[in-house]
C-alpha cells in the first residue's frame, strides 16, 4: 500500500486513536493499523521497549542475590535516574522520530487538578484492592521472594532526592508500559483486553522476585493502571500515584 491508500489509512488510524484515548477526550472506537509499513514500525517500538524497560529488570528479578550489599542512598538514587534516563530518552526522541507527540502516549498537558485528583483516587482504589486481595493471594500461592538489599533515607536532603528519584522512576515505567507497549500492542491487535493484560503481566515480570503472591498482586495492581489509562486517556495521574506509593513505602520503613 502505497500513495494516497497508505495517506488514507494512516489518517484513518490517527482518527482512531483521538477516538480511543490518545487524545484528552477518551472514546469508545480504536482502530487497527492495517497499513504495513505502519506495522512494522509498531512491532518495532513494541520490541524497542522490551529490550529498554522489561528485560534486562526481569532477567535481574529472576536472580537477586540474598547478600546483595547496599552501596548508600545517594549512589542507588544516582542508578535509578540513569535506568530512567536510558529508559525515557529513547521513547521521548522516537516519539520525535514518528511525529507522534507527547499527545500520542497520554502526556499532552498537565493539569495539576485532574491530575491530582486523579492520582488520588488511582491511589485509593490500588490500596484498597491491594488491601482485598493480599491476604488471600499470600494465604494461596507461595510468598517465598527475595526483596533486594536497599538504603533508607538518612539525611534531610536525602528526600528531596528520593523524590526527583522516584519520580523520574515512575515516568519511565508508567510511559513504557502504558503510553508505549500497551498503546502499540493496541494498535496491532485492535483489541482492548488483551493488550493490557499482556502490558500489565510485562510490569509484573520484573517483580517477580517479591514471590509469585507479590507479582500476581502487582499484576491486578497493572491491570488497574491501565483501566485507568484507557479510561482517562492521561498518564500523568498514574505517573504521580506510582510515585507517591513508593516514595511511601521509605516513610513506613522509618517507622519500624
Amino acid at each position: 500500500m502505497d500513495g494516497p491508500e497508505a495517506a488514507a489509512s494512516a489518517a484513518a488510524g490517527q482518527a482512531g486513536v483521538e477516538r480511543a484515548g490518545w487524545s484528552d477526550e477518551p472514546g469508545p472506537v480504536f482502530s487497527r493499523a492495517q497499513d504495513p509499513a505502519e506495522r512494522r514500525r509498531l512491532l518495532i517500538e513494541v520490541a524497542v521497549v522490551l529490550a529498554l524497560a522489561a528485560l534486562l529488570d526481569t532477567v535481574n528479578a529472576l536472580w537477586v542475590p540474598p547478600d546483595m550489599p547496599t552501596f548508600g542512598f545517594a549512589a542507588e538514587s544516582a542508578f535509578i535516574l540513569t535506568r530512567a534516563a536510558q529508559v525515557c530518552v529513547p521513547l521521548l526522541y522516537i516519539l520525535h522520530l514518528t511525529g507522534d507527540g507527547l499527545r500520542g502516549v497520554g502526556l499532552a498537558r498537565f493539569v495539576v487538578p485532574v491530575d491530582l485528583v486523579g492520582a488520588v483516587l488511582l491511589v485509593v482504589v490500588t490500596q484498597a484492592v491491594g488491601a482485598v486481595l493480599t491476604g488471600p493471594f499470600y494465604a494461596l500461592l507461595p510468598p517465598e521472594g527475595t526483596e533486594p538489599a536497599s538504603s533508607e533515607p538518612a539525611a534531610a536532603w536525602h528526600w528531596g532526592l528520593a523524590v526527583v528519584a522516584h519520580a523520574a522512576n515512575a515516568l519511565a515505567e508508567e510511559l513504557a508500559i502504558w503510553g508505549f507497549l500497551y498503546t502499540r500492542l493496541r494498535r496491532l491487535l485492535g483489541t482492548e483486553g488483551l493488550p493490557m493484560f499482556l502490558a500489565a503481566g510485562v510490569f509484573a515480570s520484573y517483580h517477580v522476585y517479591q514471590g509469585v503472591a507479590a507479582a500476581l498482586l502487582i499484576l491486578v495492581l497493572g491491570l488497574v493502571h491501565g483501566v485507568f489509562f484507557r479510561l482517562t486517556g492521561r498518564l500523568m495521574p498514574l505517573v504521580i500515584a506510582h510515585a507517591a506509593t513508593n516514595l511511601w513505602s521509605h516513610v513506613e520503613a522509618g517507622m519500624v
